[in-house]
């Protein structure tokens, strides 16, 4: 894994973040709004919350911390339980205001877990508990590309939530986001 990738995309995670957050703004209406059929946990609050979440679960397991905080979650995740529901997701933070920021620090802070790795430390392999108690095992530098793109693709369902709810101009384009000159390895 490359590290010069991870970072690219660690800083584009940050700016796309940053992006939809001013895009969405102070309402807490158009966070609050759903359920939305193109958001697996129903509000783009729920979706944000996830998203943060998310984050500091891996890395909580990539620097070998236990995750078991983030368990009770997953009984309401789609993909491991068929449950469509974002209540847990939501009541994680309930408060828009200080989800928006949680969700920005997370970024900031998975950026720089990114930053702190060697090409070795990519390379290294991570074992980890699941949430449903079973043991795998994982390279770090692919479980941050993993993670990376888990947000873009939530981004991508908020970003079909703002344009249901009639909130425009959230441009994700890397280049539109980073500039053509920053779009470099």
């Amino acid at each position: 894994m490359s590290k010069p990738v991870l970072s690219f995309l660690a800083t584009y995670n940050v700016a796309a973040c940053r992006h939809v957050l001013e895009r969405i703004g102070e309402s807490p209406d158009v966070a609050s709004k759903g359920p939305l059929k193109c958001l697996f946990f129903d509000t783009i609050h729920a979706t944000v919350n996830h998203i943060a979440g998310v984050d500091e679960l891996w890395r909580l397991r990539l620097s070998g911390q236990s995750s078991a905080a983030f368990d009770q979650f997953y009984v309401n995740d789609p993909a491991s339980s068929g449950i469509r529901d974002g209540t847990l997701w939501l009541e994680r933070e309930p408060d828009w205001a200080r989800s928006r920021a949680a969700a920005l620090d997370a970024a900031l802070a998975t950026q720089a877990f990114v930053e702190a790795q060697s090409e070795d430390s990519l390379r290294e392999v991570v074992s980890y508990a699941r949430t449903d108690g079973s043991t795998a095992t994982i390279q770090r530098g692919p479980a941050l590309l993993h993670l990376l793109n888990h947000a873009t693709h939530h981004r991508g369902q908020i970003h079909a939530g703002l344009t249901e709810l009639g909130v425009g101009g959230v441009v994700l384009d890397m280049p539109a986001l980073l500039g053509n000159d920053s779009c470099r390895f």
